[in-house]
């Protein structure tokens, strides 16, 4: 599980980058990237640190804003 923190790491980043540069593809590299980190945090939810509470609560807010009938609102908003 561990070798799956980078691909979510770099998954985000290149949600953030593809945001960044107004690239059509950054909400599937940022909810593949979210869904990957939820992957590995959620079995180990009890004895991780507080930063990865936070994390996981910002994971599971990129899907939900992106799969929601908002979507299109969250994606004008943010480009």
């Amino acid at each position: 599980m561990g070798c799956l923190w980078p691909v979510a790491a770099l998954a985000l980043v290149a949600g953030g980058v593809g945001l960044a540069l107004g690239q059509d593809w950054w909400p599937g590299a940022a909810s593949i990237g979210a869904a990957v980190s939820l992957l590995v945090i959620l079995p180990w939810l009890r004895s991780v640190p507080p930063g990865a509470w936070a994390g996981a609560v910002f994971d599971a807010v990129i899907p939900l804003s992106l799969a929601l009938p908002w979507k299109e609102q969250v994606l004008r908003w943010l480009s």
